[in-house]
């Protein structure tokens, strides 16, 4: 429970006991409360500090000057005092003059004058403390709107006219007279420090008493502010003023009219800032917008600029192209229309990508396909940038959304191509059959083929994955050196081709012809790309081809040689006929060049031969062999010794059989030459079985004399050109040779079995063909 005390606290300080009681009396008597009765100040300071007495009733004594506890209350007062005196010394009444906390009354007083006069204190106290509550608070807002006054960036100015002015009210356009004294009269009385900041003025100068005037650039611009806050009361006015420093400055404020409490004019109130470098920057970024916009028109890509406030309603505000996608221009002037052309199966990625937006979040780069005006599909890649506003804060502005649509058609093509490119590539090197791989910069194998796979398996067999393999851990180290070498110089930019052979121990020897290419990528060589042709069958064909070109030369030496002896002979024999010689001696010297004609016709057919077995197509037909036999042999009789042979011919073969009949008679014509030209002279009868045999796929000829047989050291060149079986005859040496050239373009195979002194057996194996045939 609360108890409300009625009656004040009452402190008593008098020397004398008998008046001290009496006042207690009285006080008690009126209700009130007294806490202590003390003889000085000095005995009261302890109450007065811990009880805290709402008045003090003291007897008067001139001490009290003298009183340092006295005189440190005076200072600090917060408690009245009412002074009881018999008279108004001096002391006391200049006391009572100077302090508003203390008061007199004088004896002798009745009790209501003793209530009055406490309660005349306690009122006038009361209003006193309320009073200087009041002042101090007015004193600390003072304080405050100075510092405010000097601190603030703003600079704040009050201009005022010593004559306050009154015009008619209804009139918005004030009259002349009225701008004209305003325009001369108004001075400005307090400016902070940052008027004269903005005005560039030293620290000692100011613009106090200075003409309002003096802070515009012209009197026609300062008419002209006039002019607006007299008919706006308060307006917003900007203005440019170029300084003494030779600077020009832009400023920017509101100002209002100070008007008195009739309504007139007594001034100007001015709160201005500087904005110089905000219109600096505003005209930079004019110009900033107007390149962006230049560089933009000129851009393949699409970019556009977007506002929005909430994010719900955006709105196009800048397109860089007058047509998007080949629609009119402004015909797209929102996500919603440009969502109208997106592909549906984009469609969700495209709405969580505004979804995004929305929430400023960054979001990668899109692919999108939208459909342009001629109804076909374009990729295009999209990404976007959220501009926050500057009072972002504080929930106003707009934001701006940069959006980039970059045209991916012709790259997707063009990658598509390349991807199907690079598909018939790798598909092309894996259907070759010569090994190809490429390597990196630390000779690892990045791409090979099967054929390059196979290769490496005769090396190491159990190798089954090559890429990102060391060249090391692919090849032996017999043939690492071979390869390292040739790429390294590969990465030096020298493009190379060299031959390798490799030597398997199924295969033989294998001939490869090794390309290496440098593989260069922006300039810069970042792998090397190898291709093994194999070129054994090629280096077969070279070593052919250089056999029978040593061949041809032999063969034309010799053939001119075997040509030129008969002829030689004939002309020799013919100077000898027209000498003057007997008949026998003629007779003699024809039969000489009868034998050389016929030496020389061997040699004529024997060429030929060679040259129809080189260029005629390949003609097989069905051939009757044993007709061609007797035929070739009726060819034969003009030579020595001929009607001795006699021809034992056997056909095993119930096919019919088909060959080339002209190279066929070819080689039956050589050899029952060779058969008649080397009898055995000493034997009673010389003969030749000629057998023929069918087997599944071949057919065999077999040619069996018994003449003079072959010397087991000419065996082995028996089918060399120009090679005589038996240096007794002499023949060309083209027999046998032609036999084994006819054979081989029949794709069939000869082989001689040969005695001396028993006889020779040819032996002769031919395809068994079905079909007539003509073969370039």
């Amino acid at each position: 429970m609360i108890i409300q005390r009625q009656k004040p606290l009452i402190q008593l300080i008098s020397n004398d006991h008998v008046s001290a009681m009496e006042l207690e009396e009285r006080l008690l008597s009126l209700g009130y409360v007294v806490l202590a009765k003390n003889k000085s100040f000095e005995q009261g300071a302890a109450v007065f500090e811990s009880h805290q007495p709402e008045l003090i009733i003291a007897e008067w004594d001139d001490a009290f000057i003298d009183d340092i506890y006295f005189q440190q209350l005076l200072q600090e007062l917060s408690v009245p005092i009412l002074f009881v005196s018999l008279a108004l010394t001096p002391a006391l009444h200049q006391l009572c003059q100077t302090s508003r906390m203390v008061h007199l009354i004088q004896r002798p007083f009745a009790d209501i004058d003793l209530h009055s006069a406490i309660q005349q204190v306690l009122g006038t106290a009361s209003i006193y403390k309320q009073y200087t509550k009041y002042e101090e608070e007015l004193k600390q807002n003072a304080r405050l709107l100075q510092l405010f006054f000097n601190q603030v960036l703003s600079a704040i100015f009050f201009a005022i006219t010593p004559t306050p002015l009154r015009w008619r009210s209804e009139l918005q356009t004030p009259p002349l007279a009225v701008l004209r004294h305003l325009q001369e009269t108004l001075t400005i009385t307090k400016h902070n420090r940052s008027l004269a900041e903005q005005y560039r003025l030293k620290p000692e100068e100011g613009l106090i008493k200075q003409p309002l005037r003096c802070l515009f650039p012209s009197n026609e611009i300062y008419e002209h502010f006039l002019a607006t806050l007299l008919e706006k009361k308060q307006c917003r006015f900007a203005f440019s003023k170029e300084l003494a420093d030779g600077s020009v400055a832009t400023y920017e404020g509101n100002y209002s009219l100070i008007l008195d409490e009739q309504g007139a004019v007594i001034g100007v109130l001015g709160i201005q800032q500087d904005i110089t470098h905000r219109k600096r920057h505003e005209r930079l970024l004019k110009i900033s917008k107007q390149r962006f916009e230049r560089l933009a028109a000129y851009s393949p890509d699409i970019i556009i600029v977007a506002h929005t406030q909430d994010f719900q309603k955006i709105r196009f505000s800048y397109v860089n192209k007058p047509n998007i996608l080949g629609f009119k221009e402004k015909a797209i002037d929102s996500p919603d229309k440009l969502m109208e052309l997106v592909h549906p199966q984009d469609f969700p990625t495209v709405r969580a990508y505004f979804q995004d937006i929305s929430q400023k979040n960054e979001y990668p780069p899109i692919q999108v396909r939208l459909k342009n005006q001629a109804g076909e599909w374009e990729w295009f890649q999209c990404q976007y940038v959220v501009l926050s506003p500057e009072d972002e804060q504080e929930g106003k502005g707009y934001y701006e959304i940069l959006f980039y649509l970059h045209n991916l058609t012709e790259k997707i093509r063009y990658e598509n191509q390349l991807k199907e490119e690079k598909a018939n590539l790798l598909a092309l090197i894996e259907s070759s059959h010569n090994p190809i791989f490429s390597v990196d910069r630390k000779l690892h194998v990045k791409t090979y083929n099967t054929a390059f796979l196979n290769l490496i398996h005769h090396f190491k067999p159990a190798l089954h994955e090559a890429a990102g393999q060391p060249l090391s851990g692919v090849f032996p180290k017999e043939e690492l050196n071979f390869w390292l070498e040739h790429i390294q110089k590969t990465f030096l930019g020298e493009k190379q081709e060299v031959p390798h052979r490799l030597h398997f121990k199924e295969k033989g020897t294998i001939h490869y012809e090794v390309a290496f290419y440098p593989i260069i990528e922006e300039s810069q060589i970042t792998g090397v790309t190898v291709i093994a042709r194999d070129v054994t069958e090629q280096e077969k064909m070279r070593l052919a081809l250089e056999k029978s070109n040593y061949e041809l030369d032999t063969f034309i030496y010799r053939s001119s040689h075997d040509l030129r002896a008969p002829l030689s002979s004939i002309l020799g024999l013919l100077q000898l006929l027209r000498m003057p010689v007997s008949d026998q001696e003629k007779a003699h010297y024809i039969q000489l060049i009868e034998k050389s004609v016929a030496k020389l016709d061997r040699v004529i057919y024997s060429l030929i031969d060679f040259s129809r077995n080189m260029h005629l197509p390949l003609d097989f037909d069905y051939v009757d062999v044993e007709q061609i036999v007797y035929d070739c042999y009726e060819q034969l009789q003009s030579l020595p010794h001929a009607d001795r042979l006699r021809i034992h011919f056997i056909n095993g073969c119930p096919k019919e059989l088909v060959s080339d009949e002209n190279r066929l008679r070819i080689v039956l014509y050589h050899l029952l030459s060779n058969s008649i030209r080397y009898q055995d002279l000493h034997k009673e009868e010389t003969h030749i079985h000629i057998t023929i045999e069918c087997h599944q796929d071949t057919w065999t000829l077999s040619f069996k004399d018994n003449g003079k047989g072959i010397a087991d050291n000419i065996k082995q060149n028996l089918f060399h050109m120009f090679q005589r079986s038996n240096e007794e005859n002499r023949g060309a040496g083209l027999g046998l040779y032609i036999i084994k050239q006819v054979v081989q373009k029949l794709q069939g195979e000869v082989e001689i079995k040969s005695q001396l002194g028993e006889g020779t057996e040819v032996i002769i194996t031919l395809p068994l063909l079905k079909e007539k045939a003509v073969v370039l």
